[in-house]
């Protein structure tokens, strides 16, 4: 909604003074289709909706007027369990009852997608929006994420997902303070979409913090952009591992073909670069695990267990970390299976896994036709 009819809606809203007001404002002001007389009056369908639902809304008694507030230059963002709005240059949790209801060109935000789901674990906030799922993109951090929520504390720790609207700098500092006392002094940032590694970067929120930079890369896009961000701690990582698996629903049953663990040389440099793209900014080193190796390492096997079953996908590849800090939690499901292969053995399995891949694949359309 642009700024014209954003003004014409609240014009028209301050018309109301009761339920039965609302259908002739409707009618007086939505240009109906063929309507000649098209001077005064709206063809965005937001207008329509919202009207509907301000009758809606009174007449269920969920609330008055006055208790209905606009966010179309709002700033929120979720922080576990919990829900900020920035206010008086502060971001304060919001502690009242909440409903959220949006128009249509913000069901598809990643935000409020989220902030559906996450309304079902927070009994004060609601979201007034359709059982939509929009189609989910192979590459979507998020997604996943959303798919653990419930098991938040031993799979994911903390995350911070923020919904600007009006992201001067200003705003930008009053959240980086807000995420230094929520987190730690180092966090992750990433979007949701993005090419390997160079939608992510490292901060330090006490040192190398370029509030215009991280503007332009990462709050620079429309509101209702599918590019939906997040925050975690930096975790001081003692080894990363990519698991290359399949899942029969079925029996219920979990294969191991191949295991990656991966060690990165780190230093106080790592803050400075624009991303955390591999083998430019961040030294790696790739090592090979046999299945039998690692399933005898009980506590990881166990955690990549659990979250193979929580995520629900039959084959991809689960990236896992084992932090100094929290232990074992979950980094991403990644989709690019073919990247990694080490020679002889290695290269084996990794045929087995797509054979097999096709296999599994194969025999449930077949049983779907």
């Amino acid at each position: 909604m642009n700024l014209n009819d954003y003004n014409f809606l609240l014009e028209k809203f301050k018309l109301i003074d009761k339920v039965s007001d609302i259908k002739g404002i409707i009618s007086n002001n939505y240009c109906k289709i063929w309507n000649k007389n098209k001077d005064g009056k709206t063809r965005n369908t937001t207008f329509l909706e919202f009207m509907v639902f301000v009758e809606y809304f009174l007449s269920k008694l969920w609330g008055n007027i006055e208790d209905i507030n606009f966010v179309w230059r709002e700033n929120f963002f979720i922080f576990n369990e919990d829900i900020y709005i920035y206010k008086n240059n502060n971001f304060i949790k919001i502690k009242e009852e909440s409903l959220f209801m949006t128009s249509r060109d913000l069901w598809s935000n990643l935000f409020f997608w989220f902030l559906s789901d996450f309304s079902l674990k927070n009994n004060k906030i609601k979201v007034l929006k359709p059982n939509f799922k929009r189609d989910w993109t192979y590459n979507d951090k998020l997604y996943f994420m959303n798919k653990l929520y419930t098991t938040r504390k031993s799979s994911i720790w903390d995350i911070i997902i923020p919904f600007f609207m009006d992201s001067t700098e200003e705003v930008l500092k009053s959240f980086f303070i807000k995420v230094n006392s929520m987190l730690w002094k180092k966090v992750i940032i990433k979007k949701s979409f993005g090419d390997m590694w160079k939608t992510v970067r490292a901060l330090d929120l006490w040192n190398w913090l370029d509030i215009s930079n991280i503007k332009q890369t990462f709050f620079n896009n429309r509101h209702y952009s599918y590019q939906g961000l997040y925050i975690t701690p930096w975790y001081d990582i003692k080894k990363e591992y990519r698991v290359y698996f399949l899942y029969n629903k079925k029996k219920d049953s979990i294969k191991i073909y191949s295991i990656k663990s991966r060690i990165n040389n780190i230093d106080d440099t790592i803050f400075q670069k624009e991303n955390l793209e591999i083998y430019k900014n961040l030294w790696t080193k790739w090592n090979y695990i046999n299945p039998k190796d690692f399933i005898k390492k009980e506590e990881t096997y166990t955690f990549v267990k659990k979250i193979i079953k929580n995520i629900w996908y039959e084959t991809w590849v689960l990236e896992v970390m084992d932090t100094k800090e929290v232990g074992l939690k979950f980094i991403e499901i990644n989709h690019m299976w073919g990247s990694l292969m080490f020679d002889n053995e290695d290269e084996l399995l990794l045929q087995d896994f797509y054979t097999d891949m096709y296999d599994m694949l194969s025999y449930n359309w077949n049983n779907k036709n």
